[in-house]
């Protein structure tokens, strides 16, 4: 008997439309939040909109790398591409973890937009680190503490704006709990393929809404 077609597996057509509604949604939440930036030219929005921009690139890089473990290029080429292909994923999941921690700590610092570019060696530096020592699990929890340290600082940084009357898209601290919660979803549903196929789509799902969520939120944010 012939081994399955990959592209023919309905799993992979199913992660596909998941990622593509994520990338969308990803692409709309930056047009959105730089169109309320132009408006207000608050700088942490400015940070914020970079964030979902680079977890735009994160998602699309690893549909490519998807899609290319499935064609299974055996060879020098292939490898060396994959490697690549990884490194250039976490450094785009780390930009945007790096954002949105700056998208509350900007206000802190003297001169932010000299700060902020230090991001992308800092960025591939430790994506290359990662990929060379294999440090699959370390990635994962890295990034979980980016976006733990995400969320306290929008916390605080919300506290703050309102004793001094002021501040960007509102409770923005509850729409990076909603994203910490959708990047687990998303890692646990990669974790789950292996296993369960119910459960990766379940988990894909709720990803993808919690996403659709943070668009909602900043959508209605720039309508009022």
């Amino acid at each position: 008997m012939s081994p399955p077609i990959p592209f023919v597996d309905p799993l992979f057509w199913e992660e596909l439309i998941f990622s593509l509604i994520i990338i969308i949604t990803c692409g709309l939440i930056y047009f959105k939040a730089k169109e309320l930036y132009d408006l207000s030219s608050y700088r942490g929005i400015k940070y914020f909109s970079y964030a979902f921009l680079f977890f735009g690139i994160a998602f699309l890089s690893r549909l490519v790398l998807r899609i290319f473990a499935i064609i299974d290029f055996s060879n020098n080429f292939g490898f060396l591409f994959f490697r690549l292909g990884y490194v250039f994923f976490l450094y785009a999941g780390l930009m945007a973890g790096f954002y949105l921690v700056y998208s509350s700590l900007w206000k802190h610092l003297k001169n932010p937009e000299e700060i902020g570019w230090l991001f992308h060696p800092i960025a591939a530096t430790i994506a290359a680190v990662f990929i060379i020592f294999l440090f699959g699990s370390a990635t994962f929890i890295f990034l979980l503490l980016i976006y733990i340290l995400a969320i306290l600082l929008a916390y605080s940084s919300e506290k703050s704006s309102k004793q001094k009357g002021k501040g960007g898209i509102g409770k923005l601290y509850i729409l990076y709990i909603l994203l910490f919660i959708a990047f687990i979803a998303d890692a646990v549903a990669h974790f789950f393929i292996i296993i369960s196929d119910e459960a990766s789509i379940v988990l894909y799902t709720i990803s993808a809404v919690l996403f659709l969520i943070i668009l909602y939120r900043v959508i209605k944010t720039t309508k009022r």
